[in-house]
């Protein structure tokens, strides 16, 4: 693996010359060091990107270095109003060495951040910042008869032999070899990711202590510093000249890498018109908070949500604009309301498709990049959508929760969702993702590290979600090496790259992708890491919100937990389902802890409010987190032949940063218990055979089948249930109904 990495950034549109074929030396030169350096990587609050050097290097071996690119001829100087000005190439510019010493007081001024990196006595920041001028058109001769090098701020480097003047350059470096953990604080304050942490925010750590609560290990758990791992920092840093798709689990980062991406491209390229689209309404505060953090941060402005960054849910309503809603009123349609189109197989697409095939020979180009978050939740009849609101070179990202959908498992490639040109051709083929952007930037990027769910709890929820050990081998497991990789697991056994019928699998999941700390804490106090993970059977669901009432009151009562880290998840999407939240809010209320329901009580883009539990159901809880999960109403996930409560129990269970409560009824509830302990018992392994191909063909067909087909199934097993005197005619009357049976129960 690269241990110094180059990011281009802009690199490529702006088509500088001189710049990029210097990239190439710098890389070659410091390739040895552990680090990186990018193009215009952060103008760290100046005022144009005028003023900020071409190249940063950040490194452990040397700190922070800059190197700035003169593109084009130094022929004199003068001075205007105590400014030195360059003529460049018949053009005055202000000095680039002056820009290059402001620049270097506005790094120390980040590093004087942490009081590690200053000391107040010197009154001198401890990492060494260090630069220099290259000038690719003039030679030293030249440029010694223009410029004092010894009144220089930065040190001037030539084009006469240029890999060894940069090679002496570095030699001339001060050593800094700095750890990890301090290294990690540089780049968090060089990239302006430290804004994202409590600032000055005091340990109160209690590792060592005798007595910690469970909030305790959860706080020391997220008591780390906020910086981007290296595919982070890669993908959100990247501008890429075209489509590209971003996949990862739940609690990767993504939602954070769209909106670095937004904020980085609205600073740096700012006539561009930016859209940035999603689905669950209780993101946009977050998606407007991390945008306008960091934007603020390194523009000393707000960002302008008004004219050039849009953040549209996908439908829109009554109080926020959204790309529907945007698009119809543009286009003198009235939108439809969700009431009207809520029998509709699926209502998103339905009113994206309608939209099209009235007015989408008028859609004009009108953003110069989209931004997709939850990319898994929208139909083909929106991504068609948004490839007609988009310019060319059709800057589309689009980023996928890997496995937040058991309908697809594989997900959708782009010849199917961006619809077809006029000769029938895929606007958008699967070709276009393989390889890179002209840079290095990744046209198809996966991220791999999951910050958010502890391992054993996102086992747990994968496990359960793929069936992979239900008795009876309902599941769709991948069957490639590739893509369980993609997901975070190593496959041990059999040692070959596709899974047949039979196969014997073993797979792994290492410490190294999942980020969480708290499994680590937890291990070191004496719990077991797949603690967890509680699963609790009581006799109703009225004795189930009873125990999690009295729980939840244990938890904030004597574990110092806070009401607004917990979330409760009802299973339950069907009859009942509001009563019983009702009930649940009824027993807190009496335990005197404050509640919100989103969607039921308070408006759906209600979350986390200060004091309150939030009550909710899997579809709202998307797209959020918490300390601790209660998910109730589990026996759903083995009585549903559908297969969906599968889906909703791995996307509930993955709201979680730490515990998770799992709670159920009836005799179904003893057979989630056993897969869960079979599950707990292999961690932090997988074990299981690949079923026949026969059985995955028949889950396959059960998962693709339509919303509106699993409804009209699940109400006539209603009343094959109440009369199975008519399910047994049938059977006696159509051999191959049983033969088809015969082959689900083996």
């Amino acid at each position: 693996m690269k241990t110094f990495q180059f990011l281009p950034g802009s690199i490529e549109l702006e088509d500088k010359v001189h710049a990029k074929v210097i990239s190439g030396v710098i890389e070659a030169v410091f390739s040895d060091c552990h680090g990186y350096f990018g193009y215009k990587l952060t103008t760290l609050g100046r005022d144009s990107d005028d003023e900020t050097p071409t190249f940063i290097l950040i490194t452990k071996e040397y700190g922070v270095t800059l190197i700035d690119v003169l593109e084009g001829t130094l022929k004199s100087i003068s001075e205007h109003d105590d400014l030195d000005v360059w003529d460049v190439d018949d053009e005055q510019v202000v000095s680039r060495d002056y820009f290059i010493d402001m620049y270097t007081d506005e790094i120390e001024s980040r590093l004087k951040n942490d009081p590690a990196f200053y000391s107040r006595k010197k009154r001198k920041v401890i990492v060494p910042t260090t630069s220099a001028i290259v000038f690719p058109c003039n030679t030293s001769t030249s440029l010694s008869s223009i410029i004092d090098v010894e009144d220089a701020f930065a040190e001037l480097i030539t084009c006469e032999d240029l890999v060894s003047n940069i090679t002496s350059f570095r030699e001339d470096l001060e050593r800094f070899d700095c750890e990890d953990t301090v290294f990690d604080k540089i780049v968090s304050l060089i990239e302006g990711t430290y804004i994202f942490e409590d600032k000055y925010r005091i340990s109160t750590s209690k590792v060592d202590s005798d007595k910690l609560t469970m909030d305790d290990l959860i706080q020391e758990s997220l008591n780390r510093t906020f910086k981007q791992d290296e595919a982070q920092r890669v993908i959100s840093m990247q501008i890429p000249d075209g489509p590209q798709r971003i996949r990862g689990l739940a609690g990767t980062g993504k939602t954070i890498v769209l909106s670095l991406k937004a904020a980085i491209t609205h600073r740096r390229l700012k006539d561009y018109k930016i859209l940035y689209l999603f689905n669950t309404q209780s993101l946009y505060q977050t998606i407007t908070q991390h945008i306008s953090k960091y934007y603020v941060s390194e523009a000393k402005r707000a960002p302008d949500f008004e004219e050039k960054l849009h953040v549209y849910h996908a439908w829109g309503g009554k109080n926020k604009q959204g790309l529907y809603s945007t698009l119809c009123n543009t286009l003198g349609l009235a939108p439809k309301t969700f009431s009207e189109v809520r029998s509709k197989q699926d209502p998103l697409e339905f009113i994206f498709k309608d939209l099209l095939d009235k007015v989408g020979s008028s859609i004009e180009p009108m953003y110069d990049m989209v931004l997709i978050d939850e990319a898994q939740d929208f139909p083909p009849a929106l991504f068609e959508t948004v490839y007609k609101i988009t310019k060319d070179p059709k800057r589309i990202i689009w980023a996928y929760d890997d496995f937040q959908s058991l309908r697809d498992m594989k997900i959708k490639e782009p010849d199917v969702l961006f619809g077809l040109n006029s000769e029938g051709q895929p606007n958008i083929t699967q070709d276009s993702l393989t390889g890179e952007y002209i840079g290095g930037i990744s046209k198809d990027f996966v991220l791999p590290n999951c910050y958010r769910t502890p391992r054993p709890v996102l086992m747990t929820a994968h496990g359960v979600a793929m069936g992979l050990y239900n008795k009876d081998k309902i599941m769709q497991p991948f069957d490639n090496r590739t893509d369980w990789e993609a997901v975070g697991y190593q496959l041990l056994s059999p040692n070959k790259d596709t899974l047949v019928e039979g196969d014997q699998v073993k797979l792994t999941r290492s410490e190294a992708s999942s980020k969480n700390k708290l499994e680590a804490l937890i291990c070191q106090h004496q719990y077991n890491a797949t603690d967890l993970i509680n699963c609790i059977k009581r006799e109703n669901v009225h004795a189930e919100i009873k125990y999690i009432a009295q729980k939840i009151g244990w938890l904030i009562n004597n574990q110092n937990v806070k009401p607004e880290d917990i979330i409760v998840v009802n299973l339950n999407n069907r009859t009942g389902s509001k009563e019983e939240i009702s009930r649940l809010r009824i027993e807190l209320n009496e335990l005197d802890i404050k509640c919100v329901s989103p969607g039921f009580v308070e408006s759906a883009d209600v979350f986390k409010v200060p004091g309150c539990v939030t009550l909710a159901t899997p579809f709202r809880a998307k797209g959020n987190e918490s300390n601790i999960v209660f998910v109730f109403n589990c026996q759903k996930v083995v009585q549903d032949s559908t297969l969906r409560a599968r889906n909703a129990f791995f996307t509930s269970l993955t709201r979680s940063r730490g515990w998770c409560y799992i709670t159920g009824h009836s005799d179904s509830m003893d057979a989630l218990e056993l897969e869960i302990r079979q599950i707990k018992s292999d961690f932090p392994n997988f074990n299981f055979v690949r079923p026949s191909d026969s059985k995955i063909a028949h889950v396959r067909q059960l998962i693709n089948t339509s919303q509106a087909e699993l409804l009209m199934l699940e109400k006539s097993m209603d009343k094959l249930k109440s009369n199975p005197e008519v399910l047994l005619q049938e059977i006696r009357n159509n051999p191959d109904l049983l033969r088809y049976i015969a082959e689900g129960l083996e």
